[in-house]
């Protein structure tokens, strides 16, 4: 589930957006997805915000802070806290199937 998920019913700005804009919207929306993973796995694991924060050396706020979206995380960052959970992401570079024009 993505943050973005119902934002455009019905106002019909999806409709007017160039092929460039929702791929753009769309490689945003998979970022999003990605973190929302890490908090759900966060959150099977029983870890409170805090706990993590502990884990990582870094306060609870920072990972409310980069679980709300409120960071843009490096990769680094990213694989710091898929190996705090032991998780593992994957990557998957695929062409697009529509022009940018």
């Amino acid at each position: 589930m993505s943050v973005f998920d119902g934002f455009f019913d019905g106002l019909g700005f999806e409709e007017e957006m160039t092929p460039a804009e929702r791929h753009a919207m769309n490689l945003a929306i998979a970022d999003d997805d990605l973190i929302t993973e890490l908090r759900d796995a966060r959150i099977r694991r029983s870890l409170t915000e805090d706990q993590l924060g502990d884990i990582l050396g870094i306060t609870g706020e920072k990972v409310r802070e980069f679980e709300g979206l409120q960071t843009s995380p490096t990769l680094a960052t990213i694989r710091r806290y898929a190996h705090a959970l032991g998780v593992n992401i994957t990557h998957t570079v695929t062409d697009r199937q529509e022009p940018t024009t």
